[in-house]
């Protein structure tokens, strides 16, 4: 806006100086042709004045207008000066250069975040203690576990309750299988303790002396077995299909009736150094493994070791409080009594 004023000033003042230098033109002009015709000589017809001038209309041909009136400009505000534009938008501005390739860039990898492994501390296992390699047993021999009786308090039985196995003649074929794998050394330890109570110790011997069939025996340094019926010196060729090799050895405390039997029978063969074991017939163990095999199930395979308690009842005998290697197990394993009274399975 400012600048379209000062255009317009400079026009007028234009016009103005035009004007007046016109007007001066035109005047000395006059004053040229004053001077000329005074200087000229009368002729002898002197013509008058008023024809030899020029007629007053030409002059109105050389007047100009009047010059238009300048009014002042309204004052403006002092115009700052822009400030310059910054570097940026000037590089900015510059051609590009003609057909320059660049080189593309290589592709950036992306890198995988690896999270920091949790530090668990290591848990030190104990060393346990290897167990003897079980020798190999030839057909006929038998194997002696010991049978122990445990001082410590019975585990608190789960809240469920299994229902009770009782071991019948049905299972005389699988515990035939499961017998003659601990005869050979295999399956797993299996440990049944008596009544701490030595009246209950004295009923329970009875029981199976009389109902079940066990008997007492010897066993020599030699793996030799000896029984009271035999011969002096005369060891007992066990009959593998009428009696278990699965050969109990009494520990704890004994019973006199019991402990004075296995004297006998080892001074009647001179006898020095011996143990005391307990022999039952072969059926009485494979329906009472058969019956421990139900109640375990799967585990049985891989079990290491097998606790129970014996405990008798009006019934027969029962293995209640069953552990699997440390852990307790539902239920319990009943073997009653014979329904002729013999006391047999």
């Amino acid at each position: 806006m400012a600048s379209k004023q000062i255009d317009r000033l400079s026009i007028a003042l234009s016009g103005v100086i035009t004007g007046a230098i016109i007007l001066l033109c035109a005047a000395l002009f006059q004053t040229v042709q004053a001077e000329k015709a005074a200087n000229k000589k009368p002729t002898k017809a002197p013509v008058p004045i008023e024809k030899i001038q020029a007629p007053p209309q030409q002059m109105s041909a050389i007047q100009l207008p009047p010059p238009p009136i300048i009014r002042p400009a309204p004052a403006t505000p002092a115009i700052k000066p822009a400030a310059p534009p910054p570097k940026k938008t000037v590089a900015a501005l510059k051609p590009a250069p003609k057909s320059t390739r660049q080189p593309r860039p290589k592709p950036i990898k992306t890198l995988k975040v690896v999270k920091p492994a949790r530090s668990t501390p290591k848990i030190i296992k104990p060393i346990a203690k290897a167990r003897p390699a079980a020798p190999k047993r030839e057909p006929g021999k038998s194997r002696v576990v010991k049978t122990k009786v445990l001082h410590k308090a019975k585990p608190s039985r789960p809240s469920k309750q299994k229902q009770p196995v009782v071991a019948s003649a049905q299972h005389k074929s699988t515990g035939r299988v499961l017998l003659r794998m601990l005869e050979h050394g295999k399956g797993p330890s299996i440990e049944i303790a008596w009544p701490q109570s030595a009246d209950d110790r004295r009923r329970l011997y009875s029981a199976l002396t009389r109902c079940y069939g066990m008997q007492a025996a010897v066993l020599h340094r030699s793996k030799a077995l000896f029984s009271a019926g035999d011969p002096p010196g005369v060891s007992w060729k066990l009959n593998i299909d009428r009696f278990s090799g699965f050969l109990r050895s009494p520990q704890g405390a004994n019973i006199v009736a019991e402990s004075n039997l296995f004297r006998q029978i080892a001074r009647r063969h001179n006898l020095n150094t011996w143990t005391p074991v307990r022999v039952f017939p072969r059926a009485v163990d494979a329906v009472l493994l058969g019956g421990l095999e139900q109640l375990v199930g799967n585990r049985y395979g891989s079990a290491k070791r097998i606790q129970a308690y014996y405990s008798l009842t009006a019934s027969g005998l029962t293995l209640q409080s069953i552990q699997v290697d440390g852990r307790a197990i539902n239920g319990s394993v009943e073997l009653p009594f014979s329904s002729r009274r013999q006391c047999r399975v």
